[in-house]
């Protein structure tokens, strides 16, 4: 590993480039040729210049070689300035991306699964996707074991997102903050008796926005990808 040093006599500044260390002088000298070898637009021109006066007076240089020197420079020097340009584009990007998403902590997301870790307050959220109109809607909570420990029947309802609430503590329900609660939906139509998909509200306790897939991190270490949330409230 190179190490810069300064303000060494000769035998040091010697013996410090056998050991492969770089010396303050040579890093700033290493320095001044790298940017002494890059061609910048000034070099061009003057190099461009000194081939007009030096040419074949018999044989002067197309216009159309020179259009096309100055358009190959051009496009050099544009392609350099997008590049920075979208680097800066890139960088910005990256931080609102932290930005936005950082504003989900806290938040409740409506997710996919029938499973929650019920938080202090005792109270599961969420709703009940109904591909058709149901008669009765009724909301089965099963506990981790899968004993039933209560059900809310939600009446008549047409196609469509049909929301609940369920309160523990209401209903007097006694369970630990953390605990596992399952909620499946049962719906009576015309003809016959069908389950439904249930999604739950859930906290967000942290985002990861690592490469293209951010992932969230809801109650109980749960995680899924942003692209299954399908509703977000405060």
């Amino acid at each position: 590993m190179a190490i810069t040093t300064g303000g060494i006599d000769p035998q040091l500044n010697a013996l410090y480039s056998k050991l492969g260390i770089t010396t303050q002088s040579k890093a700033q000298a290493a320095g001044a040729r790298a940017t002494k070898d890059k061609l910048g637009q000034q070099d061009f021109l003057k190099l461009l210049t000194t081939q007009l006066a030096n040419q074949d007076p018999f044989k002067p240089m197309e216009n159309g070689e020179f259009i096309s020197q100055m358009a190959q420079f051009s496009t050099v020097s544009g392609l350099d300035d997008v590049k920075g340009a979208i680097t800066g584009l890139g960088d910005s990007l990256g931080n609102n991306r932290i930005a936005t998403f950082s504003n989900l902590l806290g938040a409740k997301v409506l997710t996919p699964g029938g499973a929650t870790n019920i938080g202090d307050d005792g109270v599961i959220e969420g709703a009940i996707d109904l591909s058709d109109p149901a008669a009765n809607v009724r909301v089965a909570i099963t506990n981790k074991a899968g004993a039933l420990v209560d059900t809310l029947d939600l009446g008549a309802a047409g196609a469509g997102m049909l929301g609940f609430s369920w309160n523990a503590k209401e209903r007097g329900i006694g369970f630990t903050p953390g605990d596992v609660f399952k909620v499946e939906a049962l719906t009576t139509g015309a003809k016959d008796t069908t389950t439904a998909k249930a999604e739950l509200y859930d906290v967000v306790q942290g985002v990861d926005v690592r490469g293209t897939n951010e992932t969230l991190t809801l109650r109980g270490g749960k995680t899924i990808g942003i692209a299954d949330v399908t509703s977000i409230r405060k």
